[in-house]
């Protein structure tokens, strides 16, 4: 979780907004370590909307999708680094290609220093990093049958 799950967190923060709730499993299911190899994590979102992250670095093939479905439509990302996705609504898909950066770090790294030199926030503040570390302790936290936030 703590190594790329917390990334895909902040993904579903950002487009499904606060969480109320969370619920997980983290264990080791191949690498016998101190730290888990596979994690899943339930999220009820304060709109009601749930969500579902799974990581795992034990698995032979990779994996890094987000699939979003909706009352209305849905939304499919094969390879969440790569910029492509699908939007399928009423019958109809369209697709939309958002090429990444050759660096991913680099934006972020600019904006923040942009954001240094211009007193204005940057565009990813330290509460969304302390808000994903929260929910992460909250799915590694046990409390009677299961974990809960």
């Amino acid at each position: 979780m703590m190594d790329f799950g917390c990334h895909r967190i902040e993904v579903l923060v950002n487009l499904l907004g606060p969480v109320a709730e969370v619920s997980g499993l983290v264990g080791n299911t191949l690498f016998p370590r101190e730290v888990e190899d596979t994690a899943t994590v339930g999220f009820r979102f304060r709109n009601r909307t749930m969500g579902l992250l799974a990581v795992s670095i034990s698995v032979r093939e990779p994996c890094d999708s987000l699939d979003l479905y909706g009352s209305e439509g849905s939304i499919h990302v094969p390879v969440l680094n790569q910029g492509t996705l699908r939007l399928i609504r009423g019958g109809e898909e369209r697709r939309e290609d958002h090429p990444p950066h050759a660096n991913l770090h680099q934006p972020l790294v600019e904006d923040f220093a942009s954001s240094v030199r211009h007193g204005r926030p940057p565009e990813v503040a330290g509460e969304m990093g302390l808000e994903v570390q929260r929910l992460i302790e909250a799915a590694y936290r046990v409390e009677g049958d299961g974990f809960r936030r």
